[in-house]
């Protein structure tokens, strides 16, 4: 993986002190951005201790990364996504600890952005509302969830539009470094390409954004370096009352696979697909990552009639025909999918789905797609209601054949 990253961070117009700390290693490819709480002294002790505590972690088991690199299976993957989560459980149970032990650091804590690339992937650990920015194929989209009663409150319905900048509250955070002893952090596995760039950056610098397409407009045509910078100044003058930090990294190169299809374009076939239409950028990642490639052959039977459901299919490319008691039903073609009610049950499959050219299908199987609704609240109320308007849509579908029929 080759990459290229710049990092800045200024005071502010308003503040006598930097909270903020950060971090752009170019020697673990591992990227941070934490903004300190508990005044002055506290939260700069308490961003800078984290950010060294998770250095020192991922530095000390680099290992599990060359793991990774030469092995990129499931389960390799999983322990790179433990590790980052561990590194921050570590830097939350030693700042509490501090806490603990001394007054003068009551208060002590620490949000914090981290993302760590190796091979083709990108792993993140993420606490507080400092956040993870992805730009790709000329979009931008916020990756990381602020841990906010604000986000909160927008998530639940009871804050829409312009009552989110009135909001009073607003800057009152739901998870935090330190302020307790553990802490729930989020972590994801995302897929790179190449031309992928993260921003990472503080509330000092997102707070003043009217939005993606602001942040895609001070980016677009901007070397890392110049970024950064432009990123503190556009802060400073809209006022500055804030520490203000961001960390700016271009992937120029990834270690891809022979015949290894991009994330982007899966991407793409995915959001097609009504059942996660409603989905944002970052909850289709989720989504991709419980998905698995595989290619199938010409003349390969990919579903049999009567067999055990346990996953469904979509087409990135090829051709497909269903055929039911030896009576063909359909052909499918790419961005197609069939299969989806195995994630709902696990009952006979109701027809023969045979390949009519060679194909790569993604496949969600049931076992993953429940783990990831049981841990996605939300998440899963958006997929569960778009599948309930799929089948609402196929049953009207089959009245209305059915009446057609009745009539003739």
């Amino acid at each position: 993986m080759k990459l290229s990253f710049a990092e800045k961070s200024d005071v502010g117009r308003k503040r006598d002190h930097n909270e903020d700390s950060r971090l752009a290693d170019g020697e673990l490819n591992l990227f941070i951005v934490a903004d300190g709480m508990g005044g002055h002294e506290a939260g700069e002790v308490a961003s800078r201790m984290a950010v060294d505590v998770m250095a020192h972690k991922i530095q000390n088991d680099r290992a599990l990364i060359d793991a990774f690199i030469k092995d990129r299976s499931v389960s390799r993957k999983r322990v790179l996504l433990d590790l980052m989560e561990e590194a921050v459980q570590d830097a939350c149970t030693i700042l509490f600890n501090i806490a603990r032990r001394r007054q003068s650091k009551n208060g002590l804590g620490t949000t914090m952005s981290s993302l760590l690339l190796a091979g083709a992937s990108g792993f993140i650990a993420h606490v507080g509302d400092s956040r993870i920015y992805l730009q790709r194929d000329g979009e931008l989209h916020q990756i990381s969830e602020d841990h906010s009663l604000l986000q909160e409150q927008v998530k639940r319905g009871l804050l829409r539009g312009k009552e989110t900048e009135t909001f009073k509250f607003k800057n009152v955070l739901t998870r935090g470094v330190g302020i307790h002893e553990k802490v729930q952090v989020d972590t994801m596995h995302i897929e790179v390409m190449a031309g992928d760039r993260f921003i990472l950056c503080s509330d000092g610098l997102h707070g003043y954004l009217k939005g993606e397409r602001e942040l895609l407009r001070l980016s677009e045509g901007r070397k890392p370096d110049e970024l950064a910078q432009t990123l503190i100044d556009f802060a400073n003058e809209a006022g500055g009352k804030d520490n203000i930090s961001a960390v700016v990294v271009d992937v120029e190169e990834v270690d891809m696979s022979p015949g290894e299809i991009e994330a982007g374009r899966k991407l793409e076939v995915l959001r097609r697909i009504p059942m996660f239409a409603r989905l944002n950028y970052q909850e289709l990642v989720r989504v991709l990552d419980i998905a698995r490639i595989k290619h199938y052959e010409k003349d390969s039977q990919v579903i049999r009639e009567g067999e055990d459901g346990d996953r469904m299919f979509v087409l990135v490319n090829g051709k497909v025909k269903v055929e039911k008691e030896g009576v063909e039903l359909a052909v499918i073609g790419n961005g197609g999918h069939f299969g989806e009610m195995a994630l709902i049950d696990r009952e006979k499959r109701s027809a023969t789905v045979t390949t009519l050219s060679e194909c790569d299908a993604l496949e969600i199987e049931i076992d993953s797609f429940e783990e990831l609704l049981h841990a996605e609240a939300f998440l899963s109320v958006k997929i569960l209601r778009s599948f309930l308007q799929v089948l609402s849509l196929r049953l009207r579908d089959t009245s209305s054949a059915l009446s057609e029929w009745r009539h003739r």
